[in-house]
């Protein structure tokens, strides 16, 4: 029956990952601390 359970536990786990790091990439570009393409790169890495 645990097994049963992976998906949504895979699908949790990689959710919270990408939320996080969309808020980071959000916080480190509105604070102006972020060189020009750390957004493109955070992006990227965000999306896979």
């Amino acid at each position: 029956m645990a097994i049963a359970t992976l998906p949504i536990v895979l699908s949790v786990v990689l959710t919270e990952l990408a939320v996080g790091g969309s808020f980071l990439m959000w916080w480190v570009d509105r604070g102006g601390r972020a060189p020009t393409g750390f957004p493109a790169l955070s992006a990227l890495s965000d999306r896979r």
